[in-house]
């Protein structure tokens, strides 16, 4: 499918960690993300060539499930879980003024948690932010997630000159702001997605 003179070749990015957590919350047997991934990518054919495809996921995701993603035609980037430096030291010192106040009597609790980031977010963005400019015979930018964070990813593609599209995995929980950026298709309507991994 032409896109003025030339033909349309979609980037894609996707945040399966937004998309597996807010997949409809159907029973297991009845869900096959084969079968989601699937149909996907059978809505983007239906507007021109993928060019990439991008999943970014937490290093521990990759590790299970990189080659899953690989045999999908996805290109897995693993995403570190950092410490928070900043709440790590928030935290100690908050527990060094209870231990000076309680004393050697007060309990430690095994089951607290090293506060963490969670990069993934901030991969995507930045990757998308170097490589949309730099690719000019892409067209169409897909984001695959309903998170408000990759706002800055859907304006800076349509500065570049790209159509947006989205991918969501669940109508309660998209950023509205998002959903606003998805650009018109052929159709006359929004290209927007609902990722349907259900059975027939």
């Amino acid at each position: 499918m032409p896109y003025g003179d030339r033909p349309v070749k979609i980037a894609v990015f996707i945040d399966n960690d937004n998309i597996e957590i807010n997949m409809k919350s159907e029973p297991l047997e009845k869900l096959s993300m084969d079968i989601g991934w699937e149909r996907f990518k059978i809505w983007l054919s239906s507007y021109g060539d993928i060019a990439f495809i991008f999943v970014f996921a937490p290093e521990d995701k990759i590790r299970t499930d990189g080659k899953y993603f690989y045999k999908q035609g996805f290109i897995p980037v693993s995403c570190p879980i950092i410490i928070n430096e900043e709440e790590r030291r928030k935290r100690d010192s908050e527990d060094m003024e209870l231990l000076l106040k309680e004393g050697k009597d007060r309990e430690f609790d095994p089951l607290q948690l090293v506060p963490t980031i969670n990069t993934t977010d901030e991969i995507m963005i930045k990757t998308a932010q170097e490589l949309i400019p730099i690719i000019s015979r892409i067209t169409h930018v897909c984001i695959a997630s309903g998170d408000e964070d990759f706002l800055p990813i859907a304006k800076m593609a349509k500065k570049n000159g790209k159509k947006i599209m989205i991918m969501i995995s669940d109508y309660k929980s998209p950023s509205k702001e998002l959903l606003l950026q998805a650009s018109i298709g052929p159709n006359g309507k929004k290209m927007i997605h609902l990722f349907d991994p259900i059975k027939e």
